[in-house]
């Protein structure tokens, strides 16, 4: 999500505290990542934009991916890191 979208948050929870977690990945694995979702890899998201994709279509979106600045909030990369360890982090950042 860009910082265009952060505006549709806050007006849901206003009265509630939050905290903006982005997790990111090493070009090269968020390139594997999103190119194993062409035929259904990584994760399984319903409908998913990126299933059947031209590999170069996905090397595409992976490159403007790994391009974005990171904005506000914090950010867990998640470079060779198993889930439960990234959700430690996350936990940590919105419990803290």
């Amino acid at each position: 999500m860009d910082d265009d979208g952060l505006p549709a948050y806050e007006t849901a929870f206003p009265p509630h505290r939050r905290t903006l977690v982005r997790l990111d990945a090493a070009p090269d694995e968020l390139e594997a990542r999103i190119v194993s979702r062409r035929d259904g890899g990584s994760w399984a998201q319903p409908g998913d934009p990126l299933r059947g994709r031209s590999i170069e279509d996905l090397r595409t979106v992976a490159a403007a991916a790994s391009a974005m600045e990171p904005g506000p909030g914090h950010v867990v990369d998640t470079t060779g890191r198993a889930a439960d360890e990234v959700a430690d982090d996350v936990a940590g950042l919105v419990l803290g």
